[in-house]
């Protein structure tokens, strides 16, 4: 079992990492996402490159949501607008926190 330390955490978004195996994993609602630390940068800056305003359509439910297409090309992921803003913090602070404890040691 991963010896896991959270990174960052809001509401519904997780983030967290193993101390030995260096993973980091993207807790969302019911989605978990494992990533090394090379792929959350690469999916930090998908992230960063898509703006809700500009990329947001209309779903079923009448609400307007962001979808980021994931590698495999099979899965994407749909966000609100709070959501997506949520995430982006989230990711930015991980990513902030991971450096931090990496400097500690």
């Amino acid at each position: 079992m991963c010896d896991t330390r959270t990174l960052s955490s809001r509401n519904s978004v997780c983030v967290s990492h193993c101390v030995g195996c260096k993973f980091i994993y993207l807790w969302h609602n019911n989605l978990i996402m494992n990533f090394t630390p090379e792929q959350f940068h690469s999916f930090r800056n998908l992230i960063s490159g898509y703006d809700f305003d500009e990329g947001a359509v209309p779903f079923p439910d009448g609400a307007e949501r962001i979808m980021v297409r994931m590698p495999s090309k099979d899965i994407s992921m749909a966000f609100m607008e709070e959501e997506w803003e949520r995430l982006k913090e989230v990711v930015e602070e991980a990513l902030y926190m991971r450096e931090v404890y990496e400097l500690l040691g």
